[in-house]
């Protein structure tokens, strides 16, 4: 018998409840009892999952250091010795434990390769502070932190394509040990590059990313495994990454399911009526499945309109939908599906607590 079975049969016999109401006594009971049942409980997938974003900070380490027996060395910023004229000065310079890799390193003049240690060279202080520096776990970060710095310390590391396959199925093993039978993340496949400074091309990466999902542990996870690939939206490039991603998703269709758009909405450059035509373009060879993020602010606007009309089946966090009474209607037991972030949109200061999200409203209301 599972524990999550035994916890029911105890807790049904021991309160003296029906079985239709086990939750309920559950839910004001002991709290461990709730973790156990609610782990063990059978999921089914995980659809709003940033790869890159979803490893946990010691499996950003241990890949990377790892990484040494394949060629690649990687190096981080431990200290600033104000080494540029003022002039040069920009706000990379100034990031701590932001990761270079070895061919940059080498580019380095003697006073910035002082600033710099190698990963596997780390003091404990150093170390406690580089897997600091990619937690979201203080009252005073938030958004700009997330979004401006956080990426941008891993930097080198999210071109590794041994370092991206690797940390997807980390991912997988996670979710699979928490009872989820699906899982289909937003991956990176363009600008990686091999040891040797050549770059993959988008479809090689993918054939990488498939190759580990053939490996022996992760075929053993029983897990079904998907992938989107990502558009930054807000790069002047964006349309040109798009008509590449997408014919490649029509290429590999045996594992890719879908084109996503992500990156800070409250940069206007990447709104999505900017891309209108573009899809447009592209659907009149091909109609390829789009779960697209839409209205991930804290201000009222036509976000989440506009990406269904760019053919978007799900919408990623959908948070200000509670701001178009229009489009609430016509969303009410709808096609479209909402991808909503609880701990995400508190963590980056979309609402102040968990009481003003509209993920109560969503779900009452049919959406």
């Amino acid at each position: 018998m599972t524990r999550l079975a035994t916890t029911i049969l105890l807790l049904c016999c021991c309160i003296n409840v029906n079985a239709t109401d086990w939750f309920d006594a559950l839910k004001a009971g002991d709290d461990r009892a709730l973790y156990i049942a609610l782990h063990e409980m059978p999921k089914g997938g995980d659809l709003h999952n940033h790869s890159t974003g979803s490893v946990f900070v010691e499996d950003w380490y241990e890949m990377a250091v790892a990484e040494q027996d394949n060629g690649y060395a990687y190096y981080t910023k431990v200290r600033i010795e104000n080494c540029r004229e003022f002039a040069d000065i920009d706000a990379s310079y100034v990031l701590m434990f932001r990761n270079i890799e070895a061919t940059e390193f080498d580019s380095l003049n003697s006073c910035e390769q002082s600033e710099y240690a190698r990963l596997e060279d780390l003091t404990p202080e150093q170390r406690d502070g580089w897997l600091n520096s990619i937690r979201l776990d203080s009252p005073v970060e938030g958004r700009e932190e997330f979004f401006e710095r956080h990426w941008q310390r891993l930097n080198a590391l999210l071109f590794n394509p041994n370092i991206l396959a690797e940390g997807l199925f980390r991912n997988a093993k996670t979710l699979a040990d928490e009872g989820a039978t699906y899982l289909e993340a937003m991956v990176s496949v363009q600008g990686v590059m091999r040891a040797d400074g050549t770059e993959l091309t988008p479809g090689e990466m993918i054939d990488v990313y498939r190759e580990r999902m053939r490996q022996p542990d992760a075929a053993a996870l029983n897990m079904t495994i998907r992938m989107q690939m990502m558009v930054l939206r807000f790069t002047p490039v964006a349309e040109d990454e798009l008509r590449e991603l997408y014919q490649v998703a029509r290429e590999n269709s045996d594992v890719v399911v879908g084109l996503n758009m992500a990156g800070r909405e409250d940069n206007d450059k990447g709104h999505p009526r900017r891309f209108l035509d573009t899809y447009r373009e592209l659907r009149r060879d091909y109609n390829l499945p789009l779960a697209i993020h839409g209205g991930e602010v804290d201000e009222p606007n036509d976000h989440v309109r506009d990406t269904l009309l760019l053919g978007a089946r799900r919408i990623g966090h959908g948070l200000n939908l509670i701001t178009d009474d229009d489009l609430m209607l016509d969303m009410r037991y709808g096609p479209y599906l909402i991808e909503t972030n609880l701990i995400s949109n508190l963590l980056l200061n979309y609402v102040d607590d968990y009481a003003q999200h509209p993920f109560p409203e969503f779900l009452r209301t049919g959406i």
